[in-house]
């Protein structure tokens, strides 16, 4: 048997530690709101330029931003959780 075949069944990025997770989880809500919020701007300057009404665009970050992040961040979380609770009861199986 070859490690792949082993390896075979285990969920994406269970050999990383905790810590590569944890920061892993925090990248990806990271980039979900910033790709929110950029897009949301985006948006607000379209509109902005089509109908010439003035927008305030602290409002891409407090209202669809954050909240992407947030949830985001809530499942990147609950991700960490079950790769952590996978590799305490599979532990991984050491091949010669």
């Amino acid at each position: 048997m070859t490690a792949e075949t082993a390896n075979s069944h285990q969920p994406p990025f269970a050999e990383f530690g905790i810590i590569a997770r944890v920061f892993i989880a925090l990248a990806s809500s990271v980039l979900v709101f910033s790709a929110v919020a950029c897009v949301t701007i985006l948006s607000m300057l379209a509109y902005m330029s089509i109908t010439g009404h003035a927008v305030d665009f602290s409002l891409s970050y407090r209202f669809t931003g954050l909240i992407a992040g947030a949830i985001m961040l809530l499942v990147a979380s609950v991700w960490v959780v079950w790769v952590g609770i996978y590799r305490i009861q599979h532990p991984a199986r050491k091949l010669d």
